[in-house]
Order: structure tokens, then C-alpha cells, then sequence
């Protein structure tokens, strides 16, 4: 069953889930009011599903990049993905889909890409590159999405319902420091050179 609202994106992927699974199960909550039928709730089919629910399929979306400059990283990434849904299920019950659409690395693509997956998934398992991931930030938080970049910069961790597992960029490069001062690596007063992608990405890094 779908239904034209989504679910609300501030949780991560994984609560996301277990939510439009009804946390996997199809009881009906017992009714707390004391009343007359001494019936709780809905009956058990009528467990509500959301937007990207399809019968016994979830489906995610992916925006990555296959054939542009991280295209490695991209085809890494989401074979990694399609593996692990290939052998897992969410609460043993719904297969998960995966809707891969190449961006080449071009946010206004992405963008695009985006528009037309929007209304058939429940949550973005992977957005690749800090510069696309920003220019959906509206779309995003419009649409209450959970959204988990293949990103780092700092920006993004501002963006409501958006998961950045992991350091970003500006920490990554200050701990890269701090461990070369600590190895003798580095002292104070010594020039380093830095050559940094520009955009999101590199101008973070930069900032570290």
C-alpha cells in the first residue's frame, strides 16, 4: 500500500525503515482508552505504508556517479550496497530496491535525477559528492527525506535529515595535522603545500 505522504526524515535510515515497516509487525496496537469494544486501534490490514512501500519492497534511491571524476569510488560504493541488500531483508519481511541514477558528478543532473525518483522512494541510501548534495539540500528538507551522502563536507551535517557517517573534511585534515606533529613529521613554523578540488569538498578540507 502507498500513500502521497512521506515519512518524516529526521531519523536515520535504519529507524526510517523499522517506521514503514510498522516495526515489523502487523498487530494492531492494543487501545489504551479502556473503551466499550475493548478493540485497539486498526486491524492488522491496515498497517499503514509510505511513499517508495510497494507490497513487500522498499525501494532507495541512489544518486552516484559512474562516469564522472569519483566514478571509481561511485561503482565501489554502490555495489557495495546492491550486495548488501542482496542478502538482507528489513525485518525478514521487505525486500529492499535500490533506483540508480548516474549524476556524472553534475549537480544540476543530480538535481534532475532526483525529481524523477522522488514520488516512488522512502529514503536516498547514498547521494555521492558534497556540491550535489547541497544543491538538493531544499529538496531534501521539502521533502523531509533521510538522505545518506557519499560526502563529507561540513555543510552537509546541516541539512535536516541528513546522516554524515564519519568525519568531515575539516576534521579529517586537522587530525592529519595533529598526528604529523605528534610523529615529529611536523613543527611549528614548517610550509605545507595543499592542491584541493574546488568547491564544497576542497574548500572544507582547505579550511581544516
Amino acid at each position: 500500500m502507498r500513500l502521497s505522504n512521506r515519512s518524516t526524515g529526521a531519523t536515520m535510515l535504519a529507524a526510517a525503515l523499522a517506521v514503514a515497516a510498522s516495526g515489523c509487525s502487523t498487530k494492531a496496537p492494543e487501545s489504551s482508552g479502556g473503551g466499550g469494544s475493548g478493540e485497539g486501534g486498526a486491524a492488522a490490514s491496515d498497517v499503514i505504508t509510505d511513499v517508495g512501500i510497494e507490497g513487500n519492497t522498499i525501494t532507495l534511491g541512489v544518486l552516484t556517479d559512474l562516469t564522472g571524476v569519483f566514478a571509481a569510488l561511485g561503482q565501489d560504493i554502490t555495489n557495495a550496497n546492491s550486495l548488501f541488500w542482496e542478502n538482507n531483508q528489513v525485518c525478514d519481511t521487505y525486500d529492499v530496491e535500490l533506483d540508480v541514477q548516474d549524476t556524472g558528478y553534475v549537480p544540476q543532473q543530480g538535481v534532475q535525477l532526483y525529481s524523477g525518483m522522488q514520488d516512488s522512494i522512502l529514503a536516498m541510501q547514498q547521494t555521492i559528492g558534497s556540491p550535489i548534495n547541497t544543491a538538493l539540500a531544499p529538496e531534501y528538507e521539502s521533502d523531509q527525506i533521510v538522505n545518506f551522502p557519499s560526502a563529507w563536507s561540513k555543510t552537509l551535517t546541516e541539512i535536516p535529515g541528513t546522516g554524515v557517517v564519519g568525519a568531515t573534511y575539516d576534521v579529517e585534515i586537522a587530525n592529519g595535522y595533529d598526528y604529523l606533529f605528534q610523529e615529529g613529521l611536523l613543527k611549528e613554523g614548517d610550509t605545507v603545500g595543499h592542491i584541493y578540488f574546488e568547491g564544497e569538498y576542497g574548500a572544507n578540507g582547505l579550511a581544516g
